[in-house]
């Protein structure tokens, strides 16, 4: 495989935020094309490309679209966000059938509060509790989005499960028939009286009404498990987080906010661990999307790079002393052996500070029936690029094709923490399929829920991703209704002014051959036709557009 590699000098960190910043040790293999840099052009079947200022064809000024055009927004009409039409003879239509978005993952792993920034993106408001809806409800709703909790469907309550010797997490605790079914009523734009799982009291409380919305989102354990709810999602997601972080959650989530232990959390995670390993976990392989959080690599690398510089500084300035002493050759390398060896272990994660994570966006590439992706992923320049790109310490960003059981993938990866929101603009200019309708806004919608967790890191990032792409998805359901509407409002209008010609004509040819009327008529049949094509021509030109 042929490389070419471009080296750039760094540019400073104080030029503005809409120049490029420090995009040092960027490498970017795109094959098979004609790359642009700010050094010229390269063709190579292999180019590695080192981000230098423009990543267009030359304009250079922020996101460009790889056609020189550079003005935030891709050209792909499959990527475009349908808020950008509403302003164009698009009427605001309701989505009938709802778009149905998945999230599956263990007990502790942030279900909540990603729908809850994945319901704030989408309908662009706080979400809130069901209103009317049990006192302590789990049902959130935001706009348009309504979100399920499926521990609603547990068949038996606290007391139950340890009457019955179960976990939540087995498949048998789970009323699977009830949950299908009242999925497939709202599906179907009915409402439903959905139970109550009190997580505080751990009783099966009276249930709630829930009328069916334009986005409905399952989050859950078992999301995926039953084939007949999974066929009617339209994107499932599974969030797979390593056991120590994930263990730490827990224990933060549970202590805090449901009054348990810490020994109760750890009992609790060693019970369920069979049954998470098999009725939860084999859902990462029929999930669209997965995302791992993981500890970081990049957080190690600067642990130990740092104890090594320690390690050094403590051995020169040992053998500098020893030598100055006037000892033996011998005894100044003992000397500063003792002084590095006495240097203690950097830690990874400072005390008291959340640990740093590895946040990889894994996305499928599965078709559903017929044919049709529902998920372009997002992706560094180009689809088939593989990246990996260091744009300030502190951060990493890869991207690259691996196969998942069996599939072909596209993995997004962000190791380590963002910095300020001046740092992540950068990155999102040379994201693409993103779902925004405007540059900077993947940073607006992390500095909009900011108070949620994960906001500093590759987890925040990620489903603010997952979340615009949704969002992206309604909007252009929305915008095909409309379009259909409109069809339809046209087609019935022509055929109402062709009876209205029709009528004419016969009133004129009852009247007798008297020519005014005739010319009326004649005259008001080429008006109408003109008015049909200008319609039709004016369709076409704001479709387009």
């Amino acid at each position: 495989m042929l490389t070419h590699s471009v080296s750039v000098a760094a540019p400073s960190r104080r030029r503005p935020v809409q120049c490029a910043p420090s995009h040092v040790g960027a490498h970017v293999s795109i094959p098979s094309r004609q790359v642009a840099s700010a050094r010229g052009t390269i063709r190579r079947p292999t180019a590695v490309l080192v981000f230098a200022g423009s990543n267009g064809n030359g304009n250079g000024n922020g996101h460009s679209n790889g056609n020189g055009n550079g003005n935030g927004a891709d050209v792909d009409e499959a990527d475009t966000c349908a808020c950008r039409l509403d302003g164009v003879n698009c009427p605001v239509v309701r989505v009938t059938t709802p778009i149905i978005f998945a999230l599956g993952a263990d007990s502790g792993c942030g279900k909540t509060t990603f729908m809850r920034r994945l319901s704030a993106i989408v309908s662009g408001c706080a979400p809130k509790l069901l209103p009317g809806g049990h006192p302590n409800t789990n049902t959130l709703v935001a706009g348009p989005m309504t979100v399920i909790c499926l521990d609603d469907y547990h068949k038996y309550d606290r007391k139950g499960r340890a009457l019955h010797n179960v976990t939540a997490l087995a498949s048998e605790c789970q009323d699977f028939d009830l949950m299908y079914q009242q999925v497939k009523d709202l599906k179907e734009g009915r409402a439903v009286h959905k139970p109550v799982y009190d997580h505080a009291t751990g009783t099966l409380d009276p249930p709630e009404r829930v009328e069916p919305p334009e986005v409905l989102g399952l989050e859950g354990l078992h999301p995926l498990v039953d084939p007949r709810v999974r066929d009617l999602v339209d994107l499932a997601v599974y969030v797979d987080v390593a056991t120590e972080i994930k263990v730490a959650w827990k224990i933060g989530r549970d202590v805090a906010e449901r009054g348990h232990s810490v020994a109760e959390v750890v009992s609790s995670i060693t019970k369920r661990l069979l049954d998470f390993r098999k009725a939860v976990e084999p859902q990462r392989e029929l999930a669209d999307l997965v995302i791992q959080i993981l500890p970081s690599e990049l957080a190690k690398e600067q642990a130990a790079a740092r104890e090594a510089a320690l390690r050094d500084a403590a051995a020169h300035g040992a053998a500098a002393a020893a030598q100055a002493a006037g000892e033996s050759a011998e005894a100044v390398a003992a000397v500063a052996a003792a002084a590095a060896a006495a240097v203690p272990a950097v830690p990874v994660t400072p005390p008291g500070c959340p640990p740093r994570l590895r946040v990889r966006l894994i996305q499928v590439l599965r078709e559903k029936p017929g044919g049709a992706r529902v998920w372009k992923p997002v992706h560094v320049l180009e689809e088939s690029s593989e990246v990996q790109w260091k744009p300030y310490n502190g951060i990493r960003i890869r991207y690259g094709s691996e196969d998942w059981y069996g599939n072909p993938a596209r993995v997004l990866e962000v190791d380590g923490q963002l910095g300020q929101l001046s740092d992540l603009l950068p990155i999102e200019r040379h994201l693409r399929a993103t779902g925004c309708c405007y540059e900077g806004e993947v940073a607006r919608t992390l500095l909009d829920t900011g108070a949620l967790p994960g906001s500093d890191d590759g987890s925040g990032l990620v489903a603010a991703l997952v979340a615009l792409k949704v969002r992206q998805i309604h909007e252009q359901r929305r915008l095909k209704l409309a379009r259909e509407e409109r069809e339809v409002a046209a087609r019935k209008a022509a055929e109402e002014r062709k009876a209205e010609r029709a009528a004419a004509r016969a009133a004129a040819a009852a009247a007798g051959p008297g020519a005014a009327a005739n010319n009326i008529v004649m005259w008001e049949d080429a008006l109408a036709s003109a008015a049909e094509l200008w319609d039709s021509w004016e369709d076409k030109v704001t479709w387009r557009r």
